[in-house]
């Protein structure tokens, strides 16, 4: 709920029924995004949360010849959001860099052990935004250090 609010904020729309509980099963995934758009014409963008709500979504605008023609945002990468980056369906994928989340805190730990010190409260592992611009450096290391 607070990215979909965060995302709303952003782009100065208020939050009110357009999330779709879209569940788990890509094919019921694909089906209520395509319904959605249809009964929701004027539909300027989409968020997704994730490859399980985006690669179906991908799918439903292809299908339905929306895509590149709705603003796109997603979180994590996948060799399919990574295409869909590239070729303009998707404009953005919010990488959490996982790789980060897990070599930061033992930085912290080890820095405290050896020498005392523990940097400040707020270390941010992220997020690290890919657009088209930024796509071909990060989609190698996907999975791997990203």
């Amino acid at each position: 709920m607070e990215r979909c609010k965060g995302f709303a904020d952003a782009i100065g729309t208020p939050l009110g029924n357009q999330m779709i509980d879209s569940g788990m099963d890509p094919s019921e995934v694909e089906n209520k995004v395509a319904a959605y758009l249809k009964a929701n014409p004027t539909t300027g963008g989409i968020l997704a949360l994730g490859p399980n709500s985006a690669h179906p979504t991908i799918r439903a605008l292809e299908k339905t010849q929306q895509a590149g023609k709705l603003f796109f945002g997603t979180f994590d990468l996948s060799p399919e959001i990574a295409k869909a980056i590239k070729d303009g369906t998707i404009n953005f994928a919010i990488d959490q860099q996982p790789y980060l989340q897990g070599y930061l805190p033992v930085m912290a730990l080890t820095l405290n052990a050896r020498y005392g010190v523990f940097p400040g409260n707020n270390i941010n592992s992220g997020p690290g935004f890919v657009t088209k611009a930024t796509v071909a450096q990060v989609e190698k290391l996907a999975g791997e250090y990203r």
